[in-house]
């Protein structure tokens, strides 16, 4: 914990400097930060914000794109990249095959985009445990390390929305929290509603995707279940500030988290059949890239094509 001197002048600091550099108002910012319980807490995340902002200085005239209208869709298929393994047995071909289809990475891949070579067009971030502040902070300065490529779209919960993150024009979405007793959210139908979350943020991006109308056809890449393991698992083992609470679980049954029973809470898959037929619908199709991705190991999603065909 740091001394309270020190916390005092690294917050008067902050607040003189940030509005400057970012030009803008922290009175909202600053909000939470005043209220944390512990000073470590409070410096921990204002240091975060201070990160992203000396990433972000030059200004950024783009706009997020619009919502097509009903009837109409951004591309004809989208591809959601998720941590699993299988990525890793991606061959060249379809490593740059997907470098020019729109994409969407999930949660930390864009940390260790430079293991597979494929830059997104989209990064999104629904989770708000800790530590995705911190992976929140790190993409940020990834996409600031590689100036070169354009900076994806960044589609976040609104649980992010006083973050100092106005140059990169994020797309805000509401998700819940908690499920309630006996019975489960709606499906949203609007940026004004909630997306519908059950277990895992694959959920609320399914509903995100035909809300933004970005495809009638959505192909799951690395989205095993089956397999805990991250295609980025050597990399992160050591990358304690990564870890989050559901690590043991993962390491002591060797299958991702969300494909578990969870105090009596049923795992993902027992949602999606429901959620694919809310996305059928309003006409989106979706399919899995792996063979040995549970989704299609349980026939809950068709193998799609390979790519290289």
């Amino acid at each position: 914990m740091l001394p309270q001197r020190i916390a005092d002048l690294l917050s008067r600091w902050g607040r003189r400097a940030y509005p400057r550099i970012f030009r803008r108002d922290l009175d909202v910012d600053f909000k939470r930060l005043d209220a944390c319980d512990t000073l470590a807490l409070s410096a921990r995340e204002m240091s975060q914000k201070m990160r992203c902002v000396s990433v972000l200085l030059s200004p950024n005239d783009r706009q997020p794109p619009s919502i097509p209208e009903a009837g109409s869709w951004a591309y004809d298929e989208l591809f959601i990249l998720g941590s699993g393994s299988s990525l890793l047995t991606l061959s060249e071909r379809e490593r740059q095959t997907l470098n020019e289809l729109p994409t969407i990475a999930m949660n930390r891949y864009l940390l260790y985009w430079d293991m597979l070579g494929i830059w997104p067009k989209y990064a999104y971030l629904a989770d708000i445990h800790a530590p995705t502040p911190e992976v929140l902070t790190r993409i940020v300065e990834m996409i600031g390390k590689n100036p070169h490529r354009p900076a994806p779209q960044l589609l976040l919960a609104s649980d992010y929305q006083q973050w100092p993150l106005a140059p990169l024009r994020p797309i805000l979405f509401g998700r819940h929290h908690d499920a309630p007793a006996g019975e489960d959210h709606p499906w949203a139908k609007s940026l004004a509603e909630s997306m519908y979350f059950h277990r895992g943020s694959l959920t609320c991006l399914l509903n995100l995707v035909t809300v933004l109308r970005l495809a009638p056809k959505v192909c799951l890449l690395g989205v095993d279940l089956a397999d805990g393991k991250a295609f980025y698992a050597d990399r992160y083992e050591n990358d304690l500030d990564l870890h989050d609470h559901w690590e043991t679980l993962r390491r002591d049954t060797g299958i991702h988290p969300t494909a578990l029973d969870y105090k009596g809470i049923p795992p993902i898959q027992a949602k999606l059949p429901w959620v694919f037929e809310q996305m059928k619908q309003v006409g989106v199709s979706v399919s899995c890239y792996s063979e040995s991705s549970l989704l299609v190991k349980d026939g809950l999603c068709p193998l799609r094509a390979p790519l290289s065909a």
